[in-house]
């Protein structure tokens, strides 16, 4: 004797309800996986380095301005050598970076649109 509609669509509710949560699981597993560091590290490198090497700019440039309190009145002396010292390091690297990402993001922009003709 045939099984009633009822039942059929409610052992298949329950198999299909497994079969996402399995796939949820999954996903779950990968994206931890991914996430992790050391495999990031591991995989991209330069990245890794870029993205401490800017870290590090950030940090020293908030370093040297930690110091630094409001401007002087328009009469007060002249700063310090070593805080215009910092200032000048601190607006230099921020041009090399600044150049730097502009002249990746133009070779990134030359080789998605140069892939987009191909295709």
């Amino acid at each position: 004797m045939a099984e009633k509609a009822s039942r059929q669509t409610e052992r298949e509710l329950v198999a299909l309800r497994a079969s996402v949560g399995a796939d949820v699981d999954a996903l779950i597993a990968q994206a931890k996986a991914d996430a992790d560091p050391r495999r990031w590290v591991r995989r991209n490198p330069l990245a890794a380095a870029g993205t401490l090497g800017s870290l590090g700019a950030l940090v020293a440039g908030a370093l040297a301005r930690r110091g630094r309190g409001k401007k002087p009145p328009k009469g007060a002396p002249a700063a310090p050598a070593r805080d215009r010292l910092a200032d000048v390091a601190v607006t230099a690297l921020g041009t090399v970076l600044t150049a730097f990402a502009a002249r990746a993001a133009k070779r990134f922009a030359a080789r998605l649109f140069d892939d987009e003709v191909r295709h």
